[in-house]
């Protein structure tokens, strides 16, 4: 028996496994799980498109579904709520929720603990689905509103009051044409930042050659120049898009440089993923040093 055998069964012995870590793990995310880890069965299309079914397997105190299942979504897994579980405690806390579109990160902000929630959404459409879920599991701590962030960017008056502890943005910076000013606004709504976004990755670059990309853009805003590309949105009747033509996505160093110049100075990046097949950052920014 070769040395490397006997250490392997004293260790099988103690009910431990030696393992071989892979040698190179890509940036966006780990290695895609063996074909056996997915039991759970895959939901459809159209299934995904509905919010009925999407809601219909959550459970709180409130509300338990007939039939409780785990079922895959096409997009594959949601990184985003990785670093929600693990890296964000919103205990107690009074949470301004950026884009909610049908209420599921509010489902999960008011089920981990959050204190209040206000929630804006630019869309009629996305806000009626999210006044259903609220009513459905009883989400008492939390407020929907409709109004478009980059008019309150712009200096709208809101309709709503703070003060909050935490900005929560996953899924709206990179639908905005000017992410700078909304990163200002949010900076002056709250001194901490949950923030999820499509950047550009260099080391992807054959994912935006699509008609949808506009490349080698710049935005300059307050003497500074950022560079990203511009992306054309699907239009105001599709739900989960922008409420403008376009939108700009940064490189990462941009993005950064962004989050300084709003007023953060702790920005942790959290993890970098790939996101419905495109490369997502996920941020925790603060104000205080």
């Amino acid at each position: 028996m070769t040395m490397t055998r006997w250490i392997k069964a004293i260790f099988r012995r103690l009910g431990l496994e030696i393992r071989r870590l892979p040698k190179e793990i890509p940036p966006w995310g780990y290695p895609p799980a063996p074909p056996w880890m997915h039991t759970a069965p895959l939901i459809t299309e159209a299934e995904a498109e509905s919010a009925d079914h999407l809601f219909s397997t959550l459970a709180n105190r409130v509300y338990c579904s007939e039939q409780v299942t785990l079922r895959r979504t096409p997009q594959g897994e949601d990184f985003r709520l990785k670093y929600l579980l693990l890296m964000l405690d919103v205990r107690d806390l009074s949470v301004l929720e950026l884009g909610p579109y049908r209420g599921h990160h509010t489902f999960m902000l008011d089920k981990l603990g959050a204190k209040r929630i206000v929630a804006v959404e630019g869309r009629e459409g996305n806000l009626r689905e999210c006044e259903k879920v609220k009513e459905r599991f009883g989400l008492e701590k939390a407020t929907f509103v409709l109004q478009n962030i980059e008019e309150l960017a712009d200096g709208a008056e809101p309709r709503f009051h703070g003060p909050f502890d935490l900005v929560f943005c996953l899924g709206l910076l990179y639908h905005l044409p000017d992410p700078v000013k909304a990163l200002c606004w949010c900076r002056r709504q709250a001194p901490s930042l949950f923030l999820g976004t499509h950047y550009v990755e260099p080391a992807e670059a054959d994912r935006y050659t699509t008609s949808h990309f506009t490349a080698d853009a710049s935005l300059e805003r307050n003497g500074q120049r950022f560079h990203g590309l511009w992306y054309h949105e699907k239009g105001r009747e599709h739900g989960p898009a922008g409420l403008s033509p376009r939108s700009f996505w940064p490189y990462e160093p941009d993005l950064i440089a962004m989050l300084e110049l709003a007023g953060y100075r702790r920005i942790h990046v959290l993890g970098r993923d790939l996101q419905a097949g495109w490369p997502h950052i996920t941020i925790l920014a603060k104000a205080e040093h």
